[in-house]
């Protein structure tokens, strides 16, 4: 009984995000935001999320979390998809080589390159697809800003919609998260990314 109750809960839930994932697909915010990935690239986003954990695992970094690391990959994944198809000039390399890096999280997930300079970009994945907040680790926020953050909602494994972006300026330590973290809700994230590339 419990379990069908929570099988039930997970489905409503899905049908939550594919309801507004269709408003998002005809409105004018959101619409261009929209990114469908192919099955070879959700393998391919699985393959990285998998192979992080094992090199994690390999070095005794910390337990490995499967979910919360390919909900990341696919997120990173339609995001840097987003900015080539936008004529972004992004590369897949630092995602594709993070797998084999002691610490991926010491790196950012992409550069683009604006005006002939390299930016930073930092993406935050979320499966909240209303009220959503991008989050950043004490850790990450205190050692290494990124230039610019990202924040993308999965709707389903193969779809995302990016909810905005975001500068370091704009994360505030949030009291409602554990360990210090810093945030900043989606009501309150940028639009158009290049308000930030112009700073």
């Amino acid at each position: 009984m419990g379990q069908s109750a929570k099988m039930t809960k997970a489905e409503h839930f899905q049908k939550v995000k594919h309801y507004l994932a269709g408003k998002w697909s005809k409105s004018a915010r959101y619409r261009e935001f929209i990114i469908d990935l192919t099955d070879q690239e959700v393998n391919q986003a699985k393959r990285v999320a998998q192979q992080r954990i094992d090199k994690h695992k390999k070095i005794g970094r910390r337990k490995g979390n499967i979910q919360r690391e390919t909900l990341g990959a696919l997120g990173e994944m339609a995001t840097i998809k987003w900015f080539v198809d936008q004529g972004y000039e992004a590369s897949f390399q630092k995602f594709f080589e993070s797998n084999v890096s002691l610490d991926h999280e010491d790196e950012f997930d992409t550069d683009l390159v604006w005006n002939g300079e390299e930016v930073s970009v930092e993406i935050k994945a979320t499966q909240k697809p209303m009220n959503s907040k991008l989050i950043v680790s004490k850790k990450q926020f205190e050692n290494k800003n990124a230039e610019v953050y990202v924040l993308v909602c999965q709707i389903s494994e193969s779809k995302y919609c990016i909810k905005g972006f975001a500068s370091s300026e704009d994360l505030e330590k949030d009291p409602d998260l554990k360990y210090g973290a810093y945030s900043v809700n989606e009501k309150n994230l940028k639009i158009n990314l290049e308000d930030l590339l112009n700073k």
